[in-house]
């Protein structure tokens, strides 16, 4: 772990502990601002090759099985091998938050950073589709697991997330939906104020002084973290990363989620 010099706040690499720096820009050296700016460049970039490469696997997973006339029973395989050779994923949502009908034959898993643009774009143009026409119809649940690793905002929202949901479990949804309709693009932006009054105007009835010591004192950190180690055992180092029934989805649009649930349905 490595322990901001500012706040003590603690994260597990130096990247995430750079980049927490914004929230200190006016304590920061020369060196350190470029170190900042260097992590928040380094991990936007990441998230977009992550993405890139996960195109590019599954073209040539599909490609190298048409090509060698392999058949259907050894694609599988083949994009075992491209995609490093995890087929298997250990994901439970157990403790996690899930909507719909509990008997839903098909679960969707979303891995999901809260400071993350493309995460809100999933939030505000695929997830109503997916609702509308699945989770609405009962022929699918959903489950939304924290992978916080942008920076202090992320952690902070994905703890605020945790205190709403321990609270009341279907407003939690409410509430998530509205830290992403106040995404900043500026770290710092996810402040207590901030995330407190998100759940006044998202939520009825909860114990917002409860609410308050939840965030303020990081009660719900250790969950959060948890959460992260989740995805990291199971290979998840971008968001939003989707799986349909244990099986990870190449893509994050309204069509591929679609394509992976109805082949589950068949």
């Amino acid at each position: 772990m490595k322990e901001c010099e500012f706040c003590d706040e603690e994260f597990e690499d130096e990247q995430d502990l750079h980049a927490h720096w914004k929230e200190h820009e006016e304590e920061l050296n020369s060196h350190q601002k470029d170190k900042m700016k260097k992590a928040k460049r380094e991990i936007e970039e990441k998230q977009k090759q992550k993405k890139e490469k996960r195109k590019k696997q599954l073209m040539y997973g599909v490609a190298g099985a048409l090509i060698l006339g392999i058949g259907v029973l050894v694609g599988p395989q083949m994009l075992s091998e491209v995609t490093g050779g995890q087929s298997e994923y250990n994901i439970s949502t157990e403790g996690q938050p899930v909507i719909g009908n509990e008997n839903a034959s098909v679960t969707v898993i979303e891995f999901g950073d809260y400071s993350c643009g493309y995460c809100r774009n999933f939030e505000m143009t695929t997830y109503p589709q997916l609702k509308e026409n699945y989770i609405d119809t009962g022929q699918v649940r959903f489950s939304y697991i924290n992978l916080a690793f942008l920076g202090a905002d992320s952690q902070r929202a994905a703890e605020a997330s945790e205190c709403v949901y321990r609270q009341d479990e279907e407003q939690f949804w409410d509430f998530h939906k509205g830290i992403f309709d106040n995404q900043g693009s500026e770290q710092g932006w996810a402040s207590q104020g901030l995330l407190m009054d998100v759940a006044r105007e998202t939520t009825e009835g909860l114990d917002y002084e409860q609410l308050r010591s939840c965030i303020s004192s990081g009660e719900t950190s250790d969950q959060v973290r948890e959460e992260r180690a989740i995805a990291n055992t199971n290979g998840v180092d971008s968001t939003p990363t989707l799986f349909v029934n244990g099986e990870i989805v190449e893509g994050n649009d309204y069509d591929s989620l679609s394509s992976s649930i109805e082949r589950q349905l068949e």
